[in-house]
């Protein structure tokens, strides 16, 4: 039950080291897990052909993926994937609260950096650590605790 958020919030743990040393998500990086997911999905469900998820499920990351193309990507297209992805794990619920949670802690460490004049306000920084705490937070939300 637990293992979509699991398979999650490992792969985009993953991701969050390259993007942090990197500054980009790589393409391949995203296929693989795209994949994978993808994959899991089908064997999880047995086959099913049911399609009904996939619209609801796909909203936060397809959201994400359409303000990075009006900002100028300032949230990347690899995170606007990435989220994609995780809504073909964990579904449309388990998206929306990974991203409401790592926009809000993104957005009190924004605020803390710039108190302390530590970074501008045209200063960019990997979201994908954040989307990573919203994860964690979610997880353990769906577990109760």
């Amino acid at each position: 039950m637990y293992i979509e958020w699991i398979i999650a919030l490992v792969g985009v743990s993953l991701l969050s080291i390259v993007d942090i040393k990197e500054r980009e998500i790589p393409a391949a990086l995203l296929w693989i897990f795209g994949i994978l997911a993808v994959l899991y999905h089908l064997i999880s469900r047995g086959g099913s052909k049911e399609l009904g998820w996939i619209f609801p499920a796909l909203t936060p990351g397809f959201l994400l993926l359409l303000i990075s193309f009006c900002t100028g990507e300032s949230i990347g297209y690899g995170d606007g994937w990435t989220v994609v992805i995780i809504g073909i794990l964990i579904g449309a619920k388990g998206g929306f609260l990974a991203v409401c949670i790592g926009v809000y802690v993104s957005s009190l460490y924004s605020l803390i950096l710039l108190a302390a004049h530590k970074v501008s306000r045209k200063s960019r920084f990997a979201f994908l650590p954040f989307l990573t705490i919203g994860l964690g937070v979610g997880f353990l939300a769906q577990k109760g605790l």
